[in-house]
């Protein structure tokens, strides 16, 4: 008796504007790892590019955090405390 072995395809779009749209419709609703997958033409190994995507993560909150920290410095040409009056501005 031959054994036959029937396999399936879970990811059936195979265009990938159809696969994106779906991943951006599913975002929030299923694991990073499970859209990754969905993309197995641009992503060799899942596991390394869900790492490379939580230090992109990273990266941009620490450069947020660092915006944040950095003192604005206002320079309108008055000294800090000086106000101008209706008198000077007349």
């Amino acid at each position: 008796m031959k054994v036959i072995d029937i396999s399936s395809n879970r990811i059936l779009p195979k265009n990938l504007l159809e696969n994106s749209q779906i991943a951006a419709t599913l975002k929030g609703i299923l694991s990073q790892k499970t859209l990754i997958q969905m993309f197995p033409e641009l992503v060799d190994n899942i596991d390394d590019e869900l790492k490379a995507v939580n230090g992109e993560a990273k990266e941009a909150v620490k450069n947020m955090m660092m915006a944040v920290e950095e003192p604005q410095e206002e320079d309108d040409g008055m000294q800090t405390g000086q106000e101008e009056t209706e008198e000077e501005v007349e």
